[in-house]
């Protein structure tokens, strides 16, 4: 299940997913995005993204797990963006 959570971020709930399997599956979109020569008015660009990666623990509400991801996704942008940080 994904979600917009506003303005350029997102959000990707992946029930059933162990912490080293969201982070091949946010490794996997990372690369496939980065990869991408995208053409526009004659001028060709790439994009990067940048992802944090946590579990939702036990009995935690969302928002807490939320905001952990949120931490992460901000580490991976100040360590130089375009890749993928996890926090459990």
């Amino acid at each position: 299940m994904i979600g917009r959570l506003g303005g350029e971020e997102f959000a990707a709930f992946l029930p059933e997913t162990n912490i080293e399997g969201a982070r091949i599956t946010a490794e996997r979109l990372r690369t496939t995005v980065s990869d991408l020569d995208i053409t526009w008015d004659n001028y060709m660009f790439r994009l990067t993204i940048s992802i944090g990666v946590t579990l939702l623990r036990g009995q935690e509400d969302f928002d807490a797990a939320l905001r952990r991801a949120d931490q992460a996704l901000y580490e991976a942008k100040a360590k130089g963006r375009n890749r993928v940080i996890v926090q459990e």
